[in-house]
């Protein structure tokens, strides 16, 4: 799969959250191009960010020469539109978000408030670049798949929970299990 970016980018910033999509979306960035990417993690937890970041890190690291960055945004219930506008504010360039299709096929237990099932209004602006929005998360881990990259899926985190690593019971956490599920992946976290 390969990820689109406009030659003339200024920087090359990605919304990442930990997760299945946006940890894939890192990936495919930093193996597509040499340019210096950055990385935004909404949260308001530094012991989140090490929690989730520090293996990710460390894998990004032994895989990929190149450099990237990890900036924490420290807004508590940010929206990815809202997060969009505030790093084009300060990086101009691009921003690539891991926001994939949303389906309808099981009903959470968990609710989290505001983004249960989440929500996917338009992007932000021709800045806002999202290549997996019309992709479901079976679509998504096909990709883990062909890249043989399961060890890097095990070091993600779905659940919507903040300080929780699956409740089993959120969107995030049903919508991961039920992908897992139709490819028979074995997926304990």
């Amino acid at each position: 799969m390969n990820i689109s970016i406009p030659e003339n980018c200024e920087n090359i910033n990605i919304l990442v959250s930990g997760g299945v999509d946006s940890t894939l979306l890192t990936y495919l960035v930093l193996q597509q191009y040499d340019k210096p990417v950055i990385c935004h993690f909404i949260n308001n937890s530094e012991d989140t960010l090490k929690r989730i970041f520090e293996p990710l890190d460390k894998y990004f690291k032994s895989k990929f020469e190149k450099r990237y960055t990890v900036r924490m945004l420290k807004h508590q219930q940010l929206f990815i539109r809202d997060a969009v506008q505030l790093i084009l504010s300060v990086y101009p360039g691009v921003v690539l978000t891991g926001c994939n299709k949303v389906v309808t096929h099981f009903t959470p237990t968990v609710y989290i408030r505001g983004d249960t099932p989440p929500v996917r209004g338009p992007a932000l602006n021709e800045f806002h670049l999202r290549p997996f929005i019309d992709m479901d998360k079976v679509e998504i881990l096909k990709v883990y798949l062909k890249k043989n990259i399961l060890d890097l899926l095990k070091l993600t985190r779905s659940c919507g929970l903040p300080g929780t690593d699956r409740c089993n019971g959120c969107y995030f956490c049903m919508e991961r299990a039920w992908a897992a599920s139709v490819l028979n992946i074995v997926d304990d976290n």
